[in-house]
């Protein structure tokens, strides 16, 4: 899976009709203005009634896909327009769906659009930010029809325009467009696809063609030899007859070069276009087998097949169109073999069941009995042959992830989780009906759906601190984070990412009841108590933590120093209790007492039951009961 962004074109403008009556204003043919060259507009989508005069302006939008660089199977299976307020609004909700204007806007083009709607901007229109409209499926149709062209839109203003609804008052937003020369403002069609998506259809190549012999002793000593006479590669039309003049082997190729690794291949059906004559149901079908030719055929491919029969038909005579060759368990584990080798090209041999494989003499005639297929020399290429592969997506995380899918419930996926908590548990984002992988770009996606727009980013939290979580009960699977002189912890998301960046987590786990601490802090401690799928201890986990900054404004980012102070404070240790010497010798006891722990090391904080270790070294201990509440016990 991938993202692409495509700029709009410099052709986009607005277009706006006025008069007296509100359906003659909306279902006008002509505009009276337009413009297609302005860099931004106040007002250019509009539904309104000021004067006497009603007035409805729409924006048409360009988007050139002709130089789209998608791998050869992908398909579009997500898209976001996303365009920048300008002015004022008080359009809050816009459309968009097909356009049908000219190459240049004219004031013919008021008009022209046509089709469903492709989708409406969730939030109220953003007159100085991003504004970011999802398409649906009919969006997502017609942006697939228009790979390799020009993507044309209309935005129209929705409660009044769209829904056709006589306004009493001025409602309009206004954008920037294509023209204005800052980067951040154009107009942008945001595209999501996968790669590559079963089944997956490939036409035949040129090269395929046909080897054939004639006879020289008998029939079947004929059928024994390795070469043959002649090779033909340019002929359109390739005939399994009734002639004994000549054994004709037909053999295809198909490039599966833009298949990724580690598939496995399902089901294949290989189809030849064309047409059956056997008025006596005399038997004229065919045999398909697994082809070992050379990439150039040559005379020497006469017998380069191997294995059992793949599939084979017998057509009854008049049939025509599509014949379908099945592939039984042998010939999907041919192809899965034949993706696996360098170059990944995909060969196929077809015989004459009759007289090739069963080795019947011809009885020679061949124009009333012969079953006659196109070849991909055909001068239309719906004719030429095609073989369509169905596959299982990698079993394994890193060829699943490596071509862009995503992994998650032990399984490769083409798509995110469809569902909002599928896809929270499993570490992405659900916004805007959909899961996603990162957060919103843009503020009014980010603040609309709850998050925090921080600096120019969205982030989980208002006031946000990234750091790790420390174990200190492997076996209850509990993790602790502490901040210090915090007046408060609201929440703790979690996360199981192995960067600096973590994904969320929101399930599997359960937030015990925060512990007060002072002794010269004044903070909390945070409890964490893993319910499924705990992590490895001996791993990273990371906590966002909401309401983490310290009394001067700055983010808490050492737990160190945070666990540290605590010891020292609260538990009135000195230093040899808490440095990393101290830390790696109570990592050692632990280990001595049957601990699974792994130690600490400074702003890595891993998997440990140290700190319990710690406090016993000087006669206290320190433990979670079962209610979460941290308790100590020894200490006067």
């Amino acid at each position: 899976m991938g993202t692409i962004e495509i700029t709009g074109n410099v052709n986009d403008g607005w277009v706006e009709n006025s008069a007296t009556f509100w359906d003659t204003c909306r279902q006008g043919f002509w505009g009276n203005s337009f413009s297609g060259s302005e860099t931004e507009n106040p007002g250019c989508l509009e539904a309104g009634f000021e004067g006497g005069l009603f007035a409805v302006s729409r924006v048409f939008l360009y988007f050139d896909l002709s130089t789209l660089t998608l791998p050869k199977y992908a398909k579009i299976i997500g898209a976001r327009l996303k365009i920048y307020g300008y002015g004022y609004s008080s359009a809050q909700k816009l459309s968009v769906q097909e356009g049908t204007q000219g190459e240049t806007l004219s004031l013919a083009d008021y008009s022209q659009f046509t089709g469903p709607l492709f989708g409406v901007n969730v939030f109220d229109f953003d007159a100085s930010g991003v504004n970011a409209i999802a398409f649906n499926g009919d969006g997502l149709s017609y942006l697939n029809q228009k790979i390799g062209s020009m993507a044309k839109l209309c935005l129209r203003e929705y409660d009044h325009d769209f829904l056709d609804s006589q306004p009493n008052d001025i409602f309009k937003s206004g954008i920037y467009f294509a023209d204005v020369s800052v980067s951040d403002r154009k107009p942008v069609l945001e595209l999501t696809y996968v790669s590559i998506e079963s089944p997956v259809t490939l036409s035949g190549s040129a090269s395929d063609g046909e080897v054939y012999r004639v006879p020289d002793g008998t029939w079947q000593e004929n059928l024994d030899e390795e070469t043959g006479d002649v090779v033909a590669t340019d002929q359109a039309d390739f005939y399994i007859e009734d002639d004994g003049n000549a054994n004709r082997r037909f053999f295809f190729y198909f490039d599966g070069s833009d298949f990724p690794n580690g598939i496995t291949v399902t089901g294949v059906t290989f189809s030849v276009y064309g047409s059956v004559s056997d008025p006596g149901d005399e038997g004229i079908g065919a045999s398909l087998f697994k082809g070992t030719q050379n990439d150039v055929l040559t005379v020497e491919d006469y017998d380069a097949f191997t294995g059992n029969v793949l599939s084979s038909l017998d057509p009854d005579d008049g049939e025509s169109g599509w014949f379908d060759f099945v592939l039984n368990a042998e010939g999907i584990s041919a192809v899965n073999d034949m993706l696996s080798q360098t170059g990944k090209s995909i060969k196929f041999c077809l015989r004459s069941t009759r007289f090739d494989v069963n080795r019947e003499t011809p009885l020679g005639s061949p124009y009333a009995l012969h079953f006659a297929i196109k070849s991909a020399d055909d001068p239309d290429p719906a004719l030429h042959p095609k073989v369509v592969i169905a596959f299982d997506l990698p079993a394994d995380q890193g060829n699943c992830e490596a071509n862009g899918w995503y992994w998650y419930d032990g399984a490769c996926h083409l798509e995110l989780p469809n569902n909002p908590s599928e896809c929270e548990e499993n570490g992405y984002y659900w916004y805007g009906d959909a899961c996603h992988l990162d957060l919103p770009d843009n503020e009014s996606e980010c603040s609309g759906y709850s998050y925090y727009w921080y600096y120019g980013e969205c982030r989980l939290s208002n006031k946000v601190a990234v750091f790790p979580c420390v174990c200190i009960d492997t076996l209850e699977n509990i993790w602790l984070v502490a901040g210090h002189e915090i007046l408060e912890i609201n929440e703790v998301f979690v996360s199981l990412s192995g960067s600096d960046e973590p994904r969320l987590r929101t399930t599997g786990f359960e937030r015990l009841p925060a512990y007060d601490y002072e002794k010269g802090l004044h903070g909390k401690i945070a409890v964490i108590r893993f319910t499924s799928d705990p992590p490895d201890p001996n791993g990273k986990v990371w906590c966002n933590v909401k309401g983490m900054k310290n009394k001067s404004g700055s983010l808490i980012e050492n737990p160190i120093e945070i666990i540290t102070h605590f010891l020292t404070n609260y538990l009135a240790m000195t230093s040899s209790h808490y440095n990393e010497t101290g830390f790696e010798s109570a990592r050692l006891l632990a280990e001595s007492d049957g601990h699974k722990g792994a130690g600490m090391i400074k702003d890595h904080p891993k998997g440990i039951d140290v700190i319990q270790e710690v406090a016993k070294s000087i006669g206290a201990t320190l433990f979670f009961d079962r209610d979460g509440k941290l308790n100590i016990k020894g200490l006067t």
